[in-house]
């Protein structure tokens, strides 16, 4: 159990470092969510709110506190709790 310990926090942190958070997408980009930090308080209250993997966003406001559109809703999200939402910045739709 020890070695299975280890490989799951080497491999959590090679992608943390390369991973980007929600905090760096810009103004009307979009993104895909990859994961949300499982130790931040109010996760399940993300899920409520339909912020959970897999759901796209885009940004509307970049400030502190940011706001996200995710499946129809738009939803206000302070930068230290977005900072711990990782995401895949998608490419922009064709005009």
């Amino acid at each position: 159990m020890f070695g299975i310990y280890n490989i799951y926090m080497c491999n959590k942190s090679e992608t943390s470092n390369t991973a980007l958070n929600l905090v760096t997408v810009p103004l009307g980009g979009r993104a895909k969510i990859r994961a949300i930090d499982g130790n931040l308080p109010g996760r399940g209250r993300l899920h409520g709110l339909g912020l959970f993997e897999g759901t796209v966003v885009k940004v509307v406001r970049t400030e502190d506190p940011m706001i996200v559109q995710a499946l129809g809703s738009r939803v206000a999200l302070a930068h230290r709790v977005a900072q711990h939402i990782e995401v895949d910045i998608l490419p922009q739709p064709e005009p």
